[in-house]
């Protein structure tokens, strides 16, 4: 078996009407191409994007999913038998998992108002305090907008996923912070 063959994906966007309005599914298309004048063996072997688990492809054809420990990534691969110059168009189609949960919002955001109450009465007129509370909201405000603005449908699949892990950003910062609040209010008192 020869790895000669060229191996590229791209992606297209097939919409769904699922319980939320960002519901939609990703496929992705791997083409392997035999550039020779006779048949050839190969092992077609793609990376999934970041964030996609094995539990996340909804079909992937006759392809095995994977994971490789090293790239903290998934992969999908398949043994194919290619015909001379022939070009196959493979697919693996995986859930839209680069959407913050609109309940984690939520959660965030009763979580921040929370530490932000419980706070000492000794700090209730604390600036600081006020601040970061101000901080966590704008945060979150923003994720929520960017997820509106960064569909599939509206940004691209590029787009959205990279938009997706500046979302997951913003989440790791308030949850630190929430942490912080807490903490602050723990040696107040």
């Amino acid at each position: 078996m020869r790895k000669i063959f060229l191996t590229t994906f791209s992606f297209l966007l097939i919409m769904s009407v699922v319980s939320y309005a960002y519901a939609s599914e990703v496929v992705l298309k791997i083409r392997a191409v035999n550039p020779l004048k006779k048949p050839a063996d190969t092992l077609v072997k793609e990376y999934l994007p970041r964030g996609v688990t094995a539990k996340d492809v909804i079909s992937k054809g006759k392809f095995r999913i994977e994971y490789d420990k090293a790239k903290d990534l998934c992969y999908a691969e398949q043994k194919v038998t290619l015909k001379p110059k022939e070009v196959l168009v493979l697919q693996v189609e995986v859930k839209d998992v680069w959407v913050v949960p609109a309940k984690k919002i939520e959660t965030l955001r009763a979580d921040a108002k929370k530490a932000f109450a419980s706070r000492p009465a000794a700090a209730k007129g604390s600036k600081a305090a006020e601040d970061l509370f101000a901080q966590m909201n704008k945060a979150l405000d923003k994720v929520e907008a960017r997820q509106a603005q960064n569909t599939i449908a509206k940004a691209g699949v590029e787009s959205h996923m990279e938009e997706y892990w500046k979302d997951v950003d913003s989440i790791k910062q308030v949850e630190s912070d929430i942490k912080l609040m807490k903490l602050l209010n723990e040696k107040k008192k």
